[in-house]
């Protein structure tokens, strides 16, 4: 059977699409679907990209084709992050990824479920963020939330990882705050290298993967230098649990001869991924949250009803809070904060709807053109919560609905988020309603960086 050429836009020498992806590449992307269809193809520099639109595609690909979708394409400045493919995020599909990943998501899914261990961590830092907020609202000014948003889920990863917290002003905690902050920044200038890599020999853009590549080395030596210490202190004392940190279970299940570069890139993984993406999803929140605030009151009216102002809302109360779900279900929707989610390759050659994808072909998921589908999402820049509630006011979660990815590489710290995201809005919501200042609303067309962030933006705390 003749397999039909991939279509894709016409692109320039050398450089191909490049120029004309723009800031924000998943806009195009989902713009030429509409010419050149679910699947096509397009020019990163001197390789061929193919690009896979709408539900269907998708999840033909992800779930059906997963033996020969799901590795990863050779991107020098990830290649390097990742010191050499450990860790998860960018590791090749193979068996040792396999057996790295099948001992993360366990050991994530009991420090984000079981025994209420995680729960406890994550109220301890949504009390400080509290008093944080408090403080705010008693000034009366605007401020900008994401330092204090991301301080308080940095904790949360450190108290997981680590199996402590730190204080707000410890010097050891200003570092690694001032790390993650210079990752992120130089993240997003550094992406042209994963295309060109010849153009780290060039003054000026070599120095931004540097930048990149220092930052990554250091937030590795800083977890290094705290889980030595906290290794010594808990062979100490053998009757510790393994549920004090991530880190000592996660040497409990990794049996690789290069075991300590592998906890150290997994525990790096989950810093830099895991602490920005949720950030960045609560910058969201508490935007669309002032931007609408009907849909705040109605949120802040289930807690009222269902939790009360006495007691603190735990993961118990979710199946009692519907609409709060629902809303935080709409602001992962509306704004996906991972548009492209993280580059799949072709690790053999595979027909697709007809299709002919090489082995080694880099593979985009627009996770962007499924969630802004108005086949599935009538209307899809409205904030509708109503999404996903049934007629019976229940919560429904439409196959659609695809925030984390789906697949062999799906984001194994969904769970953590889901409960991070649920604990840190119920209990702010309890507490203040969010107000924007007088003038023009903020901008919620995003900035792509290591993720679609909201430009930066001031908000107002008022105590309920």
């Amino acid at each position: 059977k003749k397999k039909k050429p991939l279509a894709g836009p016409p692109g320039y020498p050398l450089i191909g699409n490049l120029p004309s992806l723009g800031a924000n590449p998943h806009l195009q992307l989902t713009e030429w679907r509409r010419e050149y269809g679910d699947i096509y193809r397009i020019r990163m520099g001197l390789q061929d990209a193919v690009i896979l639109n709408g539900y269907d595609v998708i999840r033909e690909a992800l779930l059906k084709k997963a033996d020969r979708l799901s590795d990863r394409p050779y991107m020098y400045v990830l290649h390097e992050l990742s010191c050499g493919g450990k860790g998860i995020g960018f590791a090749g599909y193979n068996d040792e990824y396999k057996n790295r990943r099948r001992a993360m998501v366990s050991i994530l899914r009991r420090f984000g479920m079981g025994k209420g261990f995680m729960e406890g961590k994550i109220h301890e830092e949504v009390l400080e963020l509290r008093k944080n907020f408090a403080e705010q609202a008693a000034s009366g000014e605007a401020f900008d939330p994401s330092r204090l948003l991301g301080c308080s889920v940095l904790n949360v990863i450190c108290s997981m990882i680590l199996g402590a917290r730190f204080e707000q002003d410890d010097p050891l905690f200003h570092r690694l705050v001032a790390l993650m902050d210079r990752t992120v920044a130089a993240m997003g200038p550094s992406q042209i290298l994963n295309v060109f890599p010849w153009l780290r020999f060039l003054p000026g853009l070599g120095q931004t993967g540097s930048d990149v590549f220092r930052c990554a080395e250091e937030i590795r030596d800083f977890l290094s230098g705290v889980i030595r210490k906290q290794r010594s202190q808990l062979n100490n004392n053998d009757d510790v649990s393994d549920d004090v940190s991530f880190v000592r279970s996660l040497e409990a299940a990794l049996q690789e001869d290069d075991q300590v570069t592998m906890i150290m890139q997994g525990a790096s993984d989950l810093f830099i991924g895991g602490a920005e993406t949720t950030t960045t999803t609560l910058r969201w929140a508490l935007l669309y949250l002032a931007l609408h605030p009907e849909v705040q009151e109605n949120m802040q009216i289930e807690l009222d009803r269902e939790v009360g102002r006495e007691r603190r809302p735990s993961l118990t109360d979710k199946p009692r809070l519907p609409y709060t779900e629902a809303s935080i279900l709409e602001i992962q929707r509306v704004r996906t904060i991972a548009p492209l989610s993280i580059p799949h390759a072709a690790s053999q050659d595979v027909e697709l709807r007809g299709h002919h994808i090489p082995a080694g072909t880099q593979v985009l998921v627009n996770l962007w053109s499924v969630h802004m589908d108005p086949a599935h999402w009538p209307d899809p820049e409205r904030f509708d919560p109503s999404r996903f509630l049934n007629e019976q006011g229940k919560v429904v979660r439409p196959e659609q609905f695809l925030p984390f990815s789906i697949g062999r590489r799906q984001c194994p710290g969904e769970q953590l988020a889901k409960t991070e995201l649920f604990l840190f809005l119920t209990t702010l919501l309890q507490h203040f309603t969010f107000e924007l200042p007088e003038g023009a609303p903020p901008s919620t067309e995003g900035v792509m960086g290591i993720s679609l962030s909201p430009s930066p933006y001031k908000i107002r705390v008022r105590p309920r």
